[in-house]
């Protein structure tokens, strides 16, 4: 029998995957050989569905996050204390002491209770860290939270780690960037995709398309950015154009960088997609790759995304993005944080050699795999599931396991082998006393 692995998503879009979705599902479905995978998420979505299709078994059950630990205060640990005593406590701790995992993993740091849960009943905890948390005089109880329950910390980049400092805690960690699998991506289909794409923007070979994406826009992701550098290429550059890719999350901030290109005469020039599905559609449509976040990054998949495409990368020196384009030799086009002429300057310099464009992108094909490929995360993937703290259960707090008897419901979802839906209602009622009063009356 294959050990149980329990993993615990804060969110599931009922759209589309995003990012932290992404990265959990990717892990499970490397791990399904080994592993029999339980997806526990707060509601029905895109993760569940595809997470069904690969064979993982799906809990829905709400957990309630800890946002302090993202940005921390004095009150953290108090907040924590007021989170166990919510429902959502003894519904997560009956949940695992029915289910008994071998492994609990938690995706982001806000997800902490699944975890906290879990360490309580002596089981052993990952709890993968995707973002960087904020730095302030509070931020070691975040970095004290996370050190106490989890057995493994896994940071997707240095820059989602950098708060955990001292011997103890740098022994937890391991780090495990994002990956891919190439064949999912259909390089085959690259060519044609680029073709159709740029008919249907109606945009002709002999044209550099400049690309910016972002699943959501909003002002950390940098649009006024990008937009302001574009507007100065075209002054220069007749033939290029412009790319904006994602969906607006503040609407009166994307009307502010849309009125700059109203007001300029390049408006022709620059192309709105609000959403696509799949990257292999529209990364091959692109020239190069610019990527402005004005936020430390945990990781920056748009630029790995692009890296992976072959194009070249330009990108504000923020967090995760820094580590990305540093691992695969493109510190060059790093940008200080802000510069805007900075990124300009960037594209200056491959759109005045046109040759370094192609030559540069087929570099970075070669060079994001050698430093991010497939092989390189299993490798590091089996050498985290490998750690002996992974495979040593301990005696389960008392407290805990009282907790756990208050539990009253949980909803299930089950898939059976052929791909069924198969729901289960659990109901724990509590038992009555069968002591009596001196009345003759049940208590």
């Amino acid at each position: 029998m294959k050990p149980k692995i329990m993993l615990f998503s804060h969110i599931c879009n009922a759209i589309y995957i995003t990012g932290a979705e992404k990265l959990l599902l990717f892990f499970v479905q490397e791990i399904l050989p080994q592993y029999h995978c339980v997806i526990v998420v707060p509601n029905e979505g895109a993760l569940t569905h595809q997470a069904r299709a690969l064979g993982a078994e799906i809990i829905i059950l709400p957990c309630p996050l800890l946002y302090l630990i993202y940005q921390p205060t004095d009150y953290i640990k108090a907040e924590l204390e007021l989170l166990k005593q919510k429902d959502a406590w003894g519904h997560i701790l009956y949940l695992l002491r029915t289910n008994n995992p071998d492994i609990v993993m938690t995706n982001t740091c806000v997800h902490a209770l699944p975890v906290v849960a879990a360490k309580s009943l002596g089981i052993p905890t990952i709890w993968q860290i995707t973002e960087t948390m904020e730095q302030n005089e509070w931020t070691h109880l975040s970095v004290e939270i996370i050190h106490q329950n989890a057995d493994v910390i896994l940071g997707i980049s240095e820059a989602t780690v950098r708060s955990f400092v001292g011997e103890d805690v740098r022994k937890k960690i391991t780090i495990l960037p994002p990956s891919w699998r190439m064949e999912e991506l259909q390089p085959e289909a690259w060519g044609h995709n680029r073709i159709s794409k740029r008919k249907q923007l109606r945009i002709q070979e002999s044209s550099m398309l400049i690309g910016y994406i972002s699943s959501y826009i909003y002002p950390s992701k940098g649009l006024y950015h990008f937009i302001k550098m574009a507007l100065q290429i075209c002054e220069e550059y007749s033939f290029t154009e412009f790319v904006i890719i994602g969906k607006p999350k503040d609407e009166t901030y994307f009307q502010k960088c849309i009125s700059l290109i109203q007001n300029s005469k390049y408006f022709h020039r620059f192309h709105f997609i609000r959403f696509e599905a799949n990257i292999q559609a529209v990364y091959p449509a692109m020239d190069i790759v610019v990527v402005p976040s004005l936020s430390h990054e945990g990781f920056g998949m748009t630029a790995l995304e692009g890296l992976i495409f072959g194009k070249p990368v330009i990108a504000y020196r923020s967090g995760g993005l820094s580590e990305i384009l540093q691992a695969t030799g493109n510190s060059e086009y790093l940008v200080d944080v802000g510069d805007i002429d900075g990124l300009a300057a960037c594209v200056r310099d491959l759109l005045s050699h046109p040759f370094r464009v192609h030559q540069v992108g087929a570099r970075n094909h070669l060079h994001v795999q050698a430093a991010f490929g497939i092989d390189k995360y299993r490798m590091d993937l089996q050498n985290v599931l490998a750690k002996p703290e992974l495979h040593v259960k301990k005696s389960p707090a008392a407290s805990s396991v009282r907790a756990a008897k208050k539990m009253s419901r949980v909803k299930r979802t089950k898939t059976s082998a052929k791909g069924k839906k198969r729901k289960r209602v659990i109901r724990v009622k509590r038992k009555r006393s069968s002591r009596r009063n001196k009345s003759g009356r049940r208590r």
